[in-house]
């Protein structure tokens, strides 16, 4: 495996610190978990590898890891920006984003770093070798590799270190499959693509020029003083194998750096706001939409939410408000859709259902995961259990139907009007993305 070893890290092997070669990297690295001897590393790995036989902390959720990162965002709100480091450290701590956001430490009960430790604070130290992931779907061919082998690992001196069938790990049912070829990439190879492949991998984890950390005595070093100099913020949390400098913390790469996809990558972080006052455009619907964004801007009204109502009955085009708010630079956190009715039974509720999917639509236009909608228009002396029943159906189908938008019901009118009557609705629901916009006027 000396080839192997140099590739991966772009260091002879007689130059390399112990925890850093390969056939050795659960019981040299430092805090690693204890396994059984490992004398050499077999090229070729079968299933049981990654799933779990023989060492405890690796496991695959029954649904894979799309619906445990879904989970966890459901109800989080997620910002898309760069880092440029904590700042002000000694009296006020904040992180500092790209777009010049401060999110300040003590908002928040817990703040989690899953990003490199280096980065957060600003800086560039700590050694990594990066890997870039080149996806090939085979149709037609249910496997590529002999029965139960989960990937191939190249020894010598080819460009790939390993090729992995990706249904072998998740035991997705296809009569396809899906071949990974993993490349080691060293610092500065993104000037190397043509800008909209990179853009593609970044977006889909498929590139990084860090993705495994080169560990020395060193290394270890800097990372502990980084370590220290966060001491003086209480709630700041380190999780995941960048902020901990650790190897071992998933057995499959991959897998683990979907987490980015969601916010947490290298450049990217994830916060979740205490409370979020937004202006809303539904006050002024029979205003021309493009001028009113102008204004809300002037205003410094720049977090909206957004009431469709100008897209959905006046036909204005979502590019159209999306050059506005770019211009403008706003963001849009929710959408206001139009009147459903989620009383009605079938065929009529397909209207609704109809109408909502246009809206859905438009909303993830906007980048945006949550969306406004009201229960219907039930007379309250109407209302009774198969009118539950029909109104509990039809929202869990909406929410089954877009796992990763929340719903939030308006009471407004109606049965809707009864506190009692949408709590109990939306308990018998039952979903984590149907959840209840309260409007404490609307309730009698």
């Amino acid at each position: 495996m000396a080839n192997y070893t140099w590739k991966m890290w772009n260091i002879p092997g007689d130059e390399l610190e112990t925890s850093m070669v390969w056939a050795d990297r659960f019981q040299s690295e430092k805090a690693a978990p204890t396994t059984q001897k490992v004398t050499g590393y077999d090229p070729l790995k079968f299933d049981d590898h990654t799933l779990g036989k023989g060492i405890r902390f690796q496991v695959y959720p029954k649904h894979g890891w799309n619906a445990v990162w879904d989970a966890m965002v459901t109800r989080s709100t997620v910002v898309r920006d760069s880092i440029v480091g904590i700042e002000d450290e000694y009296r006020k701590p904040y992180v500092l984003t790209g777009s010049g956001e401060k999110y300040f430490f003590a908002d928040y009960h817990t703040v989690f770093c899953s990003i490199d430790i280096d980065r957060l604070w600003g800086e560039d130290a700590l050694p990594y070798t990066g890997r870039m992931m080149i996806p090939l779907l085979i149709p037609g061919l249910a496997h590529a590799f002999p029965e139960g082998a989960e990937s191939l690992h190249y020894s010598s001196c080819e460009f790939q270190t390993r090729v992995t069938e990706m249904k072998v790990i998740t035991r997705h049912d296809s009569p396809d499959t899906l071949i990974i070829i993993e490349v080691p990439v060293l610092p500065g190879a993104a000037k190397c693509f043509p800008s909209n492949t990179l853009e593609y991998a970044l977006e889909h984890n498929l590139f990084a020029e860090k993705a495994y950390p080169q560990q020395s005595a060193q290394a270890f070093d800097t990372y502990e003083a980084y370590v220290e100099r966060g001491r003086k913020i209480p709630n700041l949390r380190y999780v995941g194998r960048h902020a901990e400098f650790k190897y071992w913390v998933r057995a499959s790469g991959l897998r683990r750096e979907r987490v980015s996809a969601w916010g947490w990558g290298p450049t990217r972080i994830r916060i979740v706001k205490p409370y979020q006052i937004l202006p809303s455009t539904t006050s002024h619907k029979h205003e021309p939409l493009v001028p009113t964004l102008e204004v809300f801007s002037r205003l410094g009204l720049c977090d909206l939410d957004l009431n469709l109502n100008h897209l959905i009955e006046r036909g204005v085009e979502v590019e159209e408000v999306r050059r506005a708010l770019a211009s403008n630079g706003q963001r849009v956190w929710i959408v206001s859709g139009g009147w459903c009715d989620f009383f009605d039974p079938p065929p009529k509720i397909d209207e609704t259902f109809g109408s909502v999917g246009r809206q859905v639509a438009m909303a993830r236009a906007f980048d945006v995961s949550v969306l406004r909608l009201f229960f219907g228009r039930l007379p309250l002396h109407e209302y009774c259990g198969e009118a539950r029943e029909t109104i509990v159906a039809n929202i869990r189908r909406l929410a089954d139907q877009y796992p990763q938008i929340q719903f939030n019901f308006e009471n407004h009118g109606g049965a809707s009007s009864r506190p009692d009557v949408c709590r109990d609705v939306l308990d018998r629901v039952g979903r984590a993305n149907a959840r209840l916009t309260f409007d404490p006027i609307n309730f009698e």
